[in-house]
Parts: structure tokens; sequence; C-alpha cells
């Protein structure tokens, strides 16, 4: 997994992170991240429900990419990456285009592709964090 996921942050002390659309009837999205904290890869995908029908912009499709907006979890027991990540569709947290497409635009095609290349490594894509180490 590309360094360059784990280090694009944003206001909020959190970071945009690639997202897609697994199932619109469902409103599951997953999403990519590197969990490190700064050495290592700890490349890992969280499968969640989220308000989609309901996102600025109107419902997405199946398979459409978006962006979202991630807190990270320390570990109670590790320091070289985070225990989780909390993502959220930016869609669904604000009405401010200009805003969603700013996000948007910080997530490269390659992003994406590393979102589509980690979900292949899930056999069964269940809500919840899979961690890819």
């Amino acid at each position: 997994m590309a360094d360059h996921l784990a280090g694009r942050r944003i206001r909020c002390h959190g970071c945009a992170v690639p997202a897609i659309v697994l199932s619109v009837d469902q409103q599951l999205v997953a999403f990519l991240t590197d969990l490190s904290t700064g050495e290592g890869s700890y490349p890992a995908v969280k499968i969640l429900k989220q308000p989609i029908q309901q996102m600025t912009g109107g419902a997405p499709r199946k398979n459409q990419r978006l962006v979202a907006v991630a807190l990270y979890e320390a570990s109670p027991t590790q320091n070289d990456h985070w225990a989780t990540f909390h993502p959220k569709v930016v869609n669904c947290v604000t009405t401010d285009q200009r805003a969603i497409q700013r996000t948007l635009e910080t997530i490269s095609d390659s992003d994406c592709q590393e979102l589509v290349d980690a979900l292949a490594k899930i056999p069964r894509k269940t809500i919840g964090l899979h961690p890819l180490w």
C-alpha cells in the first residue's frame, strides 16, 4: 500500500480516504486507510453502513467512488499503528458542494484502485475492520 494514504491530513486532524459503495440497498460503503502511526505499513479496509440514501448530490450507484474523512483511535497496546479508524462519507456530513469537491480532489485514481485491490483480498465483505497485514 502506498505511504501517501497515511499522510493526507485535513482539518479536524483526520485524513481523507477513498471510499466505494458496495451496496446501495444495504447502504454499505468500504473505506481504505493505512493505520500506521508513522513506521511500517498497516493497510486496512473498513466496511460500514452510511446514510448514503440522503447524501448531498443524491443517492449513489453501486461501485461509485466517494471520499470520506476519518478520525483515528489509538491502540492501548500498540504504538506503531492505530487500533481502528472512523470514516464518514463527506457527502453525508456536509452540504457544501465546494468542500466535497475539494476533498474528493485529494483522492487519486491510484488511491481508488488500491481500495478495489484491497477489497479483492477480502473474501467476505462483512461490516467491520479488515486488517490486511
